[in-house]
């Protein structure tokens, strides 16, 4: 474990494919993109993204934004979450699902992705 939090990696039990999707299903988003999935001690893990809202949307943002920090601690235990909104006409087209646009490097040893 000690490992796995100095290298910043993700959870042992949580799918980040999974909390992808169920973002994805809240009313109002379109995309999620530069996901970064951590855990932060044996007790915190820790969640950032951006949203890209649809367009006729916005005006929900503050909405949407509490719809995702009220579904992943009950689902994921994800308990520190930090979101960047995005207007749908404004993302970045070439933007990651997950990370940064680094390269990712698997840690076979742990099974996970780092970004």
């Amino acid at each position: 474990m000690v490992i796995r939090i100095l290298v910043l990696g993700s959870p042992p039990d949580i799918d980040t494919n999974r909390v992808i999707e169920r973002i994805r299903k809240i009313a109002g988003i379109c995309d999620t993109r530069h996901v970064r999935l951590w855990q932060v001690n044996e007790n915190t893990n820790a969640f950032d993204a951006h949203l890209v809202i649809v367009p006729d949307e916005w005006a929900r943002a503050d909405y949407i934004k509490d719809a995702v920090k009220s579904a992943l601690p009950d689902d994921f235990s994800i308990n520190h979450i930090t979101l960047e909104l995005e207007c749908f006409v404004h993302a970045c087209d070439d933007a990651e699902t997950i990370g940064h646009g680094v390269d990712h490097t698997l840690d076979y040893d742990l099974g996970h992705t780092i970004v």
